[in-house]
């Protein structure tokens, strides 16, 4: 039944959907393997207007990206609000863009929450991201 679904969707017009699927800190490289064997690599949708992104763990992105099928999209769920630098833990979206990950998910509101991290921060990482050509996936709104 799902599969039918996610092949069948038309999207009005020239709008493509995506469906991402973000792992937050969760996850062991067990549980990538067996996750992206034995869902993700069976999974089917009309390619010609739906992208399916997942959002794994930094540590665990290039297993990710080893593993899966072609056509799933491996996307980093942060990157820094600094520009390269002496930034110790930090991602910068060159990083990002230079490890062959095209998107960046922005505006968590954890991450806010948490973090303590501010528009300012997020407007930041807007800006470095967009100058290095990655696809952001802005968090609006959700506090859950």
């Amino acid at each position: 039944m799902a599969e039918s679904k996610l092949t069948e969707m038309r999207p009005p017009s020239n709008r493509r959907y995506f469906l991402g699927a973000n792992w937050k800190c969760n996850g062991t490289t067990e549980f990538v393997k067996e996750y992206v064997s034995s869902l993700l690599n069976d999974l089917k949708w009309n390619k010609a207007c739906l992208d399916v992104m997942v959002f794994p763990g930094l540590l665990h992105m290039s297993l990710v990206k080893a593993q899966v099928q072609e056509g799933i999209c491996v996307g980093a769920q942060n990157v820094s609000s600094m520009e390269p630098g002496a930034y110790t833990g930090e991602v910068s979206a060159d990083h990002i863009r230079d490890y062959g990950i095209e998107y960046v998910l922005i505006g968590h509101s954890e991450r806010n929450k948490h973090c303590g991290e501010c528009l300012e921060d997020i407007a930041r990482k807007v800006k470095y991201s967009q100058e290095c050509e990655l696809g952001i996936i802005y968090c609006v709104g959700e506090n859950k």
